[in-house]
């Protein structure tokens, strides 16, 4: 990553590419979906854009990482999920249209919370040898351009070209996953000789940080008494974080060794979808009624 060809210019394309893309697969009418089930929405962004954070901090305090691990970990913890969690919710069964207006509403809300957290980390956690800076300024404006500046021009080609809108979701959701297995196998084969260690060191705090956020999901979502559907979502929405975003922020930033907390919760955050959609499909199957499933409508204040 150390090549400002990569990380200036062909990691925030595929970024700005991505959120045209998934600009274009939204209609207005996500976002007022929020008001068909409030209780869930409210859960849901309250828990990505305030608690996960807080869990993020936690993580840092209880497993001993440097300066430049724990603030990546941070700006992890502050990336809500991207498009891959929508698809990931249709695999599991979960209420997919929920899990686009959180994903609508968090990447919206993300210019202002990223740099936010990113720059209390930086408070919080650096001390006199980082030499880093954080410039806020610079990084809400680059959120603005490679993320809600595509999205509104993808909207706006939706308005006028539906039809073609429509063709690229099934290509975006491939790609999208295609790429970030791409970019973090490239970032972790590039520092191949090293992976053990980055393994043994960032590993235990990844792995507890994705276990933490997704069961803070889930109790949640049981606590206010959610349906199935929008339980699996709350805690795939939780604990799917954009590492995509994560690793090009930290590129953006020109802090190499920020982006490997991110590639490495990828690999863990993967393998944890996988054992919730074998849970959700195969060994807790839901009911097979026709109100069960992937309801775009499911009621937000029915008992769990």
């Amino acid at each position: 990553m150390d090549n400002p060809v990569i990380t200036e210019i062909i990691m925030p394309f595929f970024v700005a590419l991505f959120m045209f893309a998934m600009g274009a697969l939204l209609r207005v009418s996500d976002f007022k979906q929020i008001l068909d089930y409030p209780k869930a929405a409210f859960l849901g962004i309250a828990n990505q854009l305030l608690f996960v954070p807080f869990i993020g901090f936690a993580t840092i305090w209880l497993f001993p990482l440097s300066t430049d691990y724990a603030i990546g970990l941070m700006i992890l913890a502050a990336c809500p999920g991207g498009a891959i969690s929508n698809l990931l919710a249709l695999l599991a069964g979960g209420n997919v249209a929920l899990s686009i207006s959180l994903t609508s509403v968090s990447t919206f809300a993300g210019v202002i919370t990223i740099p936010f957290w990113t720059g209390l980390a930086f408070e919080v956690i650096a001390d006199q040898n980082n030499t880093t800076e954080l410039p806020v300024g610079e990084s809400v404006v680059t959120l603005l351009s490679i993320t809600i500046v595509p999205i509104l021009l993808g909207m706006l080609f939706r308005r006028y070209q539906q039809t073609m809108a429509d063709r690229l979701e099934d290509p975006v959701k491939k790609i999208t996953g295609i790429y970030l297995v791409i970019l973090i196998g490239g970032l972790l084969f590039k520092e191949r000789h090293q992976l053990g260690l980055y393994l043994s060191v960032l590993g235990p705090a990844v792995a507890f940080l994705n276990i933490a956020t997704m069961s803070f999901g889930g109790i949640t979502a049981r606590l206010f008494r959610l349906p199935r559907a929008d339980t699996i979502t709350l805690i795939l929405e939780t604990g799917i974080q954009n590492a995509l975003l994560g690793i090009t922020y930290a590129a953006i930033l020109k802090a190499p060794e920020m982006a490997f907390p991110s590639a490495v919760y990828g690999l863990f955050m993967y393998m944890a979808s996988a054992a919730i959609i074998l849970g959700t499909r195969v060994i807790f199957p839901a009911p097979a009624t026709p109100e069960d499933g992937v309801s775009h409508k499911s009621d937000a204040n029915a008992p769990g």
